[in-house]
Protein backbone atom coordinates (compact mmCIF):
# COMPACT_ATOMS: atom_id res chain seq x y z
CA UNK A 1 0.00 0.00 0.00
CA UNK A 2 1.03 3.62 -0.52
CA UNK A 3 -0.89 5.30 2.28
CA UNK A 4 1.78 7.96 2.61
CA UNK A 5 0.30 9.57 -0.50
CA UNK A 6 -3.36 10.15 0.52
CA UNK A 7 -5.53 11.39 -2.31
CA UNK A 8 -2.98 10.54 -4.97
CA UNK A 9 -3.53 8.42 -8.05
CA UNK A 10 -0.86 6.04 -6.80
CA UNK A 11 -2.84 5.41 -3.62
CA UNK A 12 -6.12 5.13 -5.50
CA UNK A 13 -4.74 2.52 -7.89
CA UNK A 14 -3.00 0.59 -5.12
CA UNK A 15 -6.26 0.28 -3.20
CA UNK A 16 -8.13 -0.94 -6.29
CA UNK A 17 -5.35 -3.41 -6.99
CA UNK A 18 -5.65 -4.83 -3.47
CA UNK A 19 -9.40 -5.16 -3.89
CA UNK A 20 -9.23 -6.82 -7.28
CA UNK A 21 -6.35 -9.17 -6.57
CA UNK A 22 -7.78 -10.89 -3.53
CA UNK A 23 -8.62 -14.50 -4.41
CA UNK A 24 -12.38 -14.25 -4.04
CA UNK A 25 -12.73 -10.87 -5.76
CA UNK A 26 -10.58 -11.89 -8.71
CA UNK A 27 -12.53 -15.10 -9.25
CA UNK A 28 -15.91 -13.38 -8.95
CA UNK A 29 -14.92 -10.52 -11.23
CA UNK A 30 -13.43 -12.80 -13.87
CA UNK A 31 -15.81 -15.76 -13.84
CA UNK A 32 -19.25 -14.51 -12.83
CA UNK A 33 -19.99 -10.88 -13.63
CA UNK A 34 -23.68 -11.23 -12.77
CA UNK A 35 -22.96 -12.85 -9.43
CA UNK A 36 -20.25 -10.31 -8.72
CA UNK A 37 -22.64 -7.42 -9.41
CA UNK A 38 -25.10 -8.82 -6.87
CA UNK A 39 -22.65 -9.98 -4.25
CA UNK A 40 -21.42 -8.48 -0.99
CA UNK A 41 -18.01 -8.32 -2.68
CA UNK A 42 -19.44 -5.90 -5.21
CA UNK A 43 -21.02 -3.87 -2.45
CA UNK A 44 -17.72 -3.71 -0.62
CA UNK A 45 -15.96 -2.60 -3.80
CA UNK A 46 -18.65 0.04 -4.39
CA UNK A 47 -18.15 1.31 -0.83
CA UNK A 48 -14.40 1.41 -1.36
CA UNK A 49 -14.84 3.44 -4.56
CA UNK A 50 -17.10 5.88 -2.70
CA UNK A 51 -14.47 6.26 0.00
CA UNK A 52 -11.73 6.67 -2.59
CA UNK A 53 -13.60 9.46 -4.33
CA UNK A 54 -14.07 11.11 -0.95
CA UNK A 55 -10.30 10.68 -0.45
CA UNK A 56 -10.79 8.48 2.58
CA UNK A 57 -8.02 6.21 1.34
CA UNK A 58 -7.04 5.05 4.80
CA UNK A 59 -10.48 3.58 5.47
CA UNK A 60 -10.92 2.24 1.93
CA UNK A 61 -7.67 0.33 2.16
CA UNK A 62 -8.93 -1.53 5.22
CA UNK A 63 -12.00 -2.98 3.53
CA UNK A 64 -9.61 -5.67 2.30
CA UNK A 65 -6.55 -6.86 4.14
CA UNK A 66 -5.87 -10.02 2.15
CA UNK A 67 -2.56 -10.27 0.40
CA UNK A 68 -2.56 -10.20 -3.41
CA UNK A 69 -1.76 -13.90 -3.56
CA UNK A 70 -2.83 -14.29 -7.16
CA UNK A 71 -0.46 -11.63 -8.46
CA UNK A 72 2.21 -14.11 -9.53
CA UNK A 73 -0.25 -16.46 -11.23
CA UNK A 74 -2.46 -14.07 -13.19
CA UNK A 75 -2.07 -15.03 -16.86
CA UNK A 76 -0.61 -12.72 -19.46
CA UNK A 77 -3.37 -11.87 -21.97
CA UNK A 78 -1.03 -13.05 -24.73
CA UNK A 79 -0.51 -16.54 -23.28
CA UNK A 80 -3.53 -18.07 -25.02
CA UNK A 81 -2.34 -17.17 -28.50
CA UNK A 82 0.32 -18.47 -30.83
CA UNK A 83 2.25 -16.36 -33.30
CA UNK A 84 0.12 -16.21 -36.48
CA UNK A 85 2.77 -15.57 -39.10
CA UNK A 86 3.77 -18.11 -41.71
CA UNK A 87 4.69 -17.98 -45.41
CA UNK A 88 1.20 -19.26 -46.18
CA UNK A 89 -0.55 -16.36 -44.44
CA UNK A 90 -3.27 -15.14 -46.84
CA UNK A 91 -2.53 -11.98 -48.75
CA UNK A 92 -5.23 -9.36 -48.29
CA UNK A 93 -5.54 -6.81 -51.11
CA UNK A 94 -5.21 -3.21 -50.08
CA UNK A 95 -8.48 -1.32 -50.02
CA UNK A 96 -8.91 1.73 -52.22
CA UNK A 97 -9.48 4.28 -49.48
CA UNK A 98 -10.23 4.49 -45.76
CA UNK A 99 -11.97 3.64 -43.63
CA UNK A 100 -10.58 0.13 -44.06
CA UNK A 101 -12.83 -2.56 -42.61
CA UNK A 102 -11.53 -5.71 -41.01
CA UNK A 103 -11.06 -8.00 -38.06
CA UNK A 104 -9.06 -8.20 -34.87
CA UNK A 105 -6.97 -11.27 -35.61
CA UNK A 106 -7.56 -14.59 -33.92
CA UNK A 107 -6.18 -17.83 -35.38
CA UNK A 108 -9.73 -19.18 -35.52
CA UNK A 109 -10.61 -16.41 -38.00
CA UNK A 110 -7.92 -17.23 -40.56
CA UNK A 111 -10.41 -19.08 -42.77
CA UNK A 112 -12.52 -15.93 -43.06
CA UNK A 113 -9.49 -13.76 -43.74
CA UNK A 114 -8.26 -16.17 -46.42
CA UNK A 115 -11.56 -16.67 -48.23
CA UNK A 116 -13.15 -13.22 -47.98
CA UNK A 117 -10.50 -10.62 -48.80
CA UNK A 118 -13.23 -8.35 -50.17
CA UNK A 119 -14.65 -8.07 -46.65
CA UNK A 120 -11.40 -8.09 -44.62
CA UNK A 121 -9.40 -5.12 -45.86
CA UNK A 122 -7.27 -4.66 -42.75
CA UNK A 123 -6.23 -6.86 -39.81
CA UNK A 124 -5.58 -5.71 -36.27
CA UNK A 125 -2.93 -7.77 -34.46
CA UNK A 126 -2.34 -7.79 -30.72
CA UNK A 127 1.32 -6.89 -30.40
CA UNK A 128 1.66 -8.82 -27.11
CA UNK A 129 1.20 -12.07 -29.05
CA UNK A 130 4.55 -11.53 -30.74
CA UNK A 131 6.49 -11.53 -27.47
CA UNK A 132 6.51 -15.32 -27.30
CA UNK A 133 9.78 -15.32 -29.20
CA UNK A 134 11.19 -11.91 -30.02
CA UNK A 135 13.22 -12.99 -33.03
CA UNK A 136 10.38 -14.86 -34.68
CA UNK A 137 8.02 -12.06 -33.65
CA UNK A 138 10.12 -9.52 -35.54
CA UNK A 139 10.23 -11.75 -38.60
CA UNK A 140 6.50 -12.44 -38.38
CA UNK A 141 5.50 -8.81 -38.20
CA UNK A 142 7.82 -7.88 -41.04
CA UNK A 143 6.26 -10.62 -43.18
CA UNK A 144 2.71 -9.64 -42.29
CA UNK A 145 3.41 -5.99 -43.10
CA UNK A 146 4.40 -7.05 -46.62
CA UNK A 147 1.17 -8.93 -47.17
CA UNK A 148 -1.66 -6.72 -46.02
CA UNK A 149 -2.78 -3.57 -44.24
CA UNK A 150 -2.32 -4.07 -40.53
CA UNK A 151 -2.80 -2.35 -37.21
CA UNK A 152 -1.06 -3.10 -33.92
CA UNK A 153 -3.01 -3.10 -30.67
CA UNK A 154 -1.43 -3.38 -27.22
CA UNK A 155 -2.98 -4.81 -24.07
CA UNK A 156 -0.44 -3.90 -21.44
CA UNK A 157 1.05 -0.41 -21.66
CA UNK A 158 -0.99 0.62 -18.60
CA UNK A 159 -1.33 4.21 -19.78
CA UNK A 160 -2.87 5.33 -16.49
CA UNK A 161 -0.01 4.17 -14.27
CA UNK A 162 1.85 6.99 -12.51
CA UNK A 163 5.30 5.48 -13.09
CA UNK A 164 5.77 4.74 -16.79
CA UNK A 165 9.48 4.19 -16.15
CA UNK A 166 8.52 0.84 -14.60
CA UNK A 167 7.22 -0.27 -18.01
CA UNK A 168 10.44 0.40 -19.94
CA UNK A 169 11.37 -3.26 -20.52
CA UNK A 170 7.94 -3.87 -22.03
CA UNK A 171 8.14 -0.68 -24.10
CA UNK A 172 11.57 -1.56 -25.51
CA UNK A 173 10.17 -4.85 -26.79
CA UNK A 174 7.20 -3.01 -28.26
CA UNK A 175 9.53 -0.58 -30.01
CA UNK A 176 11.47 -3.39 -31.73
CA UNK A 177 8.25 -4.89 -33.05
CA UNK A 178 6.90 -1.54 -34.19
CA UNK A 179 10.02 -0.95 -36.26
CA UNK A 180 9.75 -4.41 -37.81
CA UNK A 181 6.14 -3.85 -38.83
CA UNK A 182 6.76 -0.30 -40.08
CA UNK A 183 3.40 0.90 -38.76
CA UNK A 184 2.98 4.50 -37.71
CA UNK A 185 0.39 3.93 -34.97
CA UNK A 186 -0.06 1.86 -31.82
CA UNK A 187 -3.31 1.60 -29.90
CA UNK A 188 -4.01 0.67 -26.30
CA UNK A 189 -6.66 1.41 -23.68
CA UNK A 190 -7.65 4.28 -21.39
CA UNK A 191 -7.09 2.19 -18.29
CA UNK A 192 -4.38 0.74 -16.08
CA UNK A 193 -3.22 -2.87 -15.88
CA UNK A 194 -0.23 -2.57 -13.52
CA UNK A 195 0.35 -1.16 -10.06
CA UNK A 196 4.08 -1.22 -9.52
CA UNK A 197 5.16 -4.78 -10.29
CA UNK A 198 1.65 -6.18 -9.85
CA UNK A 199 -0.21 -7.33 -12.95
CA UNK A 200 -3.97 -6.92 -12.82
CA UNK A 201 -6.36 -9.41 -14.44
CA UNK A 202 -8.15 -6.94 -16.68
CA UNK A 203 -8.34 -3.31 -17.72
CA UNK A 204 -9.22 -1.20 -14.69
CA UNK A 205 -11.03 2.12 -15.22
CA UNK A 206 -9.24 5.35 -14.43
CA UNK A 207 -10.34 7.78 -11.74
CA UNK A 208 -11.52 10.63 -13.95
CA UNK A 209 -9.80 13.53 -12.16
CA UNK A 210 -7.46 16.29 -13.24
CA UNK A 211 -4.55 14.59 -11.47
CA UNK A 212 -5.11 11.33 -13.36
CA UNK A 213 -5.57 13.21 -16.64
CA UNK A 214 -2.22 14.94 -16.19
CA UNK A 215 -0.55 11.58 -15.63
CA UNK A 216 -2.01 10.10 -18.80
CA UNK A 217 -1.13 13.19 -20.85
CA UNK A 218 2.46 12.95 -19.62
CA UNK A 219 2.57 9.25 -20.42
CA UNK A 220 1.20 9.72 -23.93
CA UNK A 221 3.75 12.42 -24.72
CA UNK A 222 6.54 10.18 -23.44
CA UNK A 223 5.30 7.18 -25.46
CA UNK A 224 4.94 9.13 -28.70
CA UNK A 225 8.52 10.34 -28.36
CA UNK A 226 9.98 7.04 -27.12
CA UNK A 227 8.17 4.78 -29.61
CA UNK A 228 8.08 7.35 -32.44
CA UNK A 229 4.50 6.46 -33.42
CA UNK A 230 1.06 7.95 -33.07
CA UNK A 231 -0.61 6.71 -29.89
CA UNK A 232 -4.32 5.94 -30.23
CA UNK A 233 -6.34 5.14 -27.13
CA UNK A 234 -9.54 3.13 -26.76
CA UNK A 235 -12.35 3.63 -24.27
CA UNK A 236 -13.00 0.46 -22.27
CA UNK A 237 -16.28 -1.13 -21.20
CA UNK A 238 -16.23 -0.37 -17.49
CA UNK A 239 -16.63 -3.39 -15.19
CA UNK A 240 -17.53 -0.80 -12.55
CA UNK A 241 -17.53 2.99 -12.44
CA UNK A 242 -14.89 4.60 -10.25
CA UNK A 243 -16.33 8.07 -10.78
CA UNK A 244 -14.49 11.37 -10.90
CA UNK A 245 -14.99 14.91 -12.12
CA UNK A 246 -15.69 14.10 -15.78
CA UNK A 247 -17.46 11.54 -17.90
CA UNK A 248 -15.40 8.95 -19.79
CA UNK A 249 -15.69 10.81 -23.11
CA UNK A 250 -14.96 14.17 -21.52
CA UNK A 251 -11.79 12.61 -20.13
CA UNK A 252 -10.91 11.06 -23.51
CA UNK A 253 -11.54 14.26 -25.46
CA UNK A 254 -9.52 16.34 -23.02
CA UNK A 255 -6.75 13.78 -23.20
CA UNK A 256 -6.63 13.92 -26.99
CA UNK A 257 -6.63 17.71 -26.99
CA UNK A 258 -3.78 18.03 -24.49
CA UNK A 259 -1.54 15.14 -25.53
CA UNK A 260 -1.96 14.87 -29.29
CA UNK A 261 -3.10 11.24 -29.10
CA UNK A 262 -5.96 9.98 -31.25
CA UNK A 263 -9.01 8.02 -30.15
CA UNK A 264 -10.01 4.48 -30.98
CA UNK A 265 -13.72 4.81 -30.34
CA UNK A 266 -15.30 1.55 -29.24
CA UNK A 267 -18.94 2.28 -29.98
CA UNK A 268 -20.02 -1.00 -28.41
CA UNK A 269 -18.22 -0.20 -25.15
CA UNK A 270 -20.03 3.13 -24.82
CA UNK A 271 -23.36 1.41 -25.40
CA UNK A 272 -22.50 -1.31 -22.86
CA UNK A 273 -21.70 1.40 -20.32
CA UNK A 274 -25.06 3.00 -21.02
CA UNK A 275 -26.86 -0.32 -20.58
CA UNK A 276 -25.12 -0.75 -17.23
CA UNK A 277 -26.18 2.70 -16.09
CA UNK A 278 -22.78 4.38 -16.25
CA UNK A 279 -23.46 7.01 -18.93
CA UNK A 280 -25.80 8.46 -21.52
CA UNK A 281 -24.44 7.24 -24.86
CA UNK A 282 -25.85 10.09 -26.96
CA UNK A 283 -24.32 12.66 -24.62
CA UNK A 284 -21.01 10.81 -24.62
CA UNK A 285 -20.83 10.61 -28.41
CA UNK A 286 -21.62 14.34 -28.60
CA UNK A 287 -18.57 15.11 -26.45
CA UNK A 288 -16.15 13.62 -28.97
CA UNK A 289 -14.25 15.90 -31.32
CA UNK A 290 -14.72 14.12 -34.70
CA UNK A 291 -11.18 14.84 -35.92
CA UNK A 292 -9.78 12.98 -32.89
CA UNK A 293 -11.28 9.63 -33.98
CA UNK A 294 -8.67 7.52 -35.77
CA UNK A 295 -10.48 4.19 -35.61
CA UNK A 296 -13.64 2.39 -34.50
CA UNK A 297 -14.23 -0.91 -32.71
CA UNK A 298 -17.50 -2.85 -32.76
CA UNK A 299 -18.45 -6.10 -31.08
CA UNK A 300 -21.44 -8.07 -29.90
CA UNK A 301 -21.84 -8.84 -26.22
CA UNK A 302 -24.48 -10.54 -24.14
CA UNK A 303 -26.59 -10.07 -21.07
CA UNK A 304 -25.67 -11.86 -17.87
CA UNK A 305 -28.74 -11.38 -15.73
CA UNK A 306 -29.21 -7.64 -15.42
CA UNK A 307 -25.72 -6.76 -16.65
CA UNK A 308 -24.44 -6.11 -20.18
CA UNK A 309 -21.15 -7.96 -20.69
CA UNK A 310 -18.67 -7.01 -23.42
CA UNK A 311 -18.03 -10.64 -24.37
CA UNK A 312 -17.15 -10.25 -28.08
CA UNK A 313 -18.93 -13.49 -28.97
CA UNK A 314 -22.27 -12.39 -30.43
CA UNK A 315 -23.45 -10.61 -33.60
CA UNK A 316 -23.12 -6.84 -33.50
CA UNK A 317 -26.53 -5.47 -32.41
CA UNK A 318 -28.36 -3.40 -34.97
CA UNK A 319 -28.50 -0.34 -32.73
CA UNK A 320 -24.68 -0.35 -32.55
CA UNK A 321 -24.63 -0.16 -36.35
CA UNK A 322 -27.24 2.59 -36.22
CA UNK A 323 -24.78 4.63 -34.20
CA UNK A 324 -22.01 3.79 -36.65
CA UNK A 325 -24.13 5.11 -39.53
CA UNK A 326 -24.92 8.24 -37.54
CA UNK A 327 -21.34 8.97 -36.45
CA UNK A 328 -19.22 7.84 -39.40
CA UNK A 329 -20.07 10.81 -41.69
CA UNK A 330 -18.59 13.11 -39.02
CA UNK A 331 -15.44 11.04 -38.55
CA UNK A 332 -13.64 12.08 -41.72
CA UNK A 333 -10.24 11.12 -40.24
CA UNK A 334 -11.34 7.59 -39.34
CA UNK A 335 -8.87 5.11 -40.82
CA UNK A 336 -10.31 1.76 -39.78
CA UNK A 337 -13.41 -0.06 -38.51
CA UNK A 338 -12.56 -3.29 -36.72
CA UNK A 339 -14.88 -6.12 -35.68
CA UNK A 340 -13.74 -7.83 -32.47
CA UNK A 341 -14.67 -11.48 -32.05
CA UNK A 342 -13.40 -13.64 -29.20
CA UNK A 343 -15.78 -16.57 -29.11
CA UNK A 344 -18.26 -18.78 -30.96
CA UNK A 345 -15.86 -18.82 -33.89
CA UNK A 346 -17.85 -21.59 -35.58
CA UNK A 347 -20.59 -19.05 -36.34
CA UNK A 348 -18.87 -17.77 -39.47
CA UNK A 349 -22.11 -16.54 -40.96
CA UNK A 350 -22.55 -14.10 -38.06
CA UNK A 351 -19.08 -12.66 -38.55
CA UNK A 352 -19.51 -12.36 -42.31
CA UNK A 353 -22.88 -10.68 -41.81
CA UNK A 354 -21.31 -8.17 -39.38
CA UNK A 355 -18.62 -7.31 -41.93
CA UNK A 356 -21.15 -7.05 -44.76
CA UNK A 357 -23.41 -4.71 -42.81
CA UNK A 358 -20.46 -2.45 -41.95
CA UNK A 359 -19.33 -2.37 -45.59
CA UNK A 360 -22.84 -1.37 -46.61
CA UNK A 361 -22.88 1.50 -44.11
CA UNK A 362 -19.40 2.68 -45.15
CA UNK A 363 -20.39 2.60 -48.83
CA UNK A 364 -23.54 4.61 -48.12
CA UNK A 365 -21.50 7.18 -46.20
CA UNK A 366 -19.02 7.51 -49.07
CA UNK A 367 -21.90 7.91 -51.52
CA UNK A 368 -23.55 10.51 -49.32
CA UNK A 369 -26.73 8.49 -48.91
CA UNK A 370 -26.53 8.36 -45.09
Amino acid sequence: MTEELPGSIASFQAVLADLLQSDETFAAWRDNPEGFARSRLSGRLALAITLLNAEHLYFASRLYRKKASRAATIPNPADNYSCPASPSEPIVPKAASPPFIGLSHRPELDHIIGTHPELVQIIEYIIDRFFINENSGVAALWLLSQQHELLLHSLDISIGSPHMDQRLDYLRRVKVLLRASRVSELSDHIAFTHVGTRKLPHFVPLWRTEEQLEIVVRNVRFLQEFLDVQITLENIACPFDVGGDMTSMEFASELAGRSGCKLLLDISNVLADEENGYCNAAAEFARIKPSDVQGIHLAGGQWSGCRSVDSHDQPIPQHHLHWLAKLLPKFTSCHSIIVERDGRFDKSSEILDDLTRIHTIAAEVKNGSV
